[in-house]
């Protein structure tokens, strides 16, 4: 919101932001350092991706 605020208020065009595919990454680690190898946990890490088009920058823009 900070850079499309920043690129209108110095006279840029913006086209966006546009949602690109999101990334997962999936994690399983066991519990117990020792046995029980059937009691995992699972950990996730999402990655948002976002494209944001400046058409024709200015120089103050830059």
């Amino acid at each position: 919101a900070e850079i499309v605020n920043t690129a209108k208020r110095t006279g840029a065009g913006v086209r966006g932001p546009v949602p690109l595919p999101n990334k997962i990454k999936k994690f399983s680690v066991i519990r117990s350092p020792h046995v029980n190898k059937g009691s995992q946990e699972q950990f996730e890490m999402r990655t948002h991706k976002r494209l944001l088009d400046v058409v024709e920058p200015t120089p103050q823009t830059i």
